[in-house]
């Protein structure tokens, strides 16, 4: 966890510089998280590619990082923990670092009754 920061992340810490390819995007996170075929996630007998997100909410001065893949179009996404370096190529090899102990994401949506 995260020490308490009295000042929100610097946007480099987090935020994607803008303008990036497709594969500039992808060449981050295969860096990150120490090759492609570390990315790679297995669902209900399928693969898919997953990616980090960093996230800082409004007001916050916390750095959130979340595991994002695709399953039959639609993203889903789990959360991973806080991240604190001041860069983001860090934040992102520390969070792919948690993504690799985690266990693999829910194959299917739980259901309401399951929230109760």
């Amino acid at each position: 966890m995260s020490s308490w920061s009295s000042t929100r992340p610097a946007d480099t810490a987090w935020r994607a510089p803008s303008g990036r390819t497709r594969a500039e995007c992808a060449l981050e996170q295969d860096v990150a998280a120490g090759g492609r075929p570390n990315r790679l996630i297995a669902l209900d007998g399928r693969t898919a590619t997953a990616s980090v997100a960093l996230r800082v909410q409004p007001n916050s001065r916390r750095i959130y990082a979340y595991l994002r893949w695709s399953l039959d179009g639609r993203t889903q996404e789990r959360y991973l923990g806080e991240v604190d370096s001041g860069d983001r190529a860090t934040n992102l090899r520390r969070a792919w670092r948690v993504a690799t102990v985690t266990p693999e994401p829910p194959t299917h949506q739980p259901t309401e009754s399951a929230w109760r």
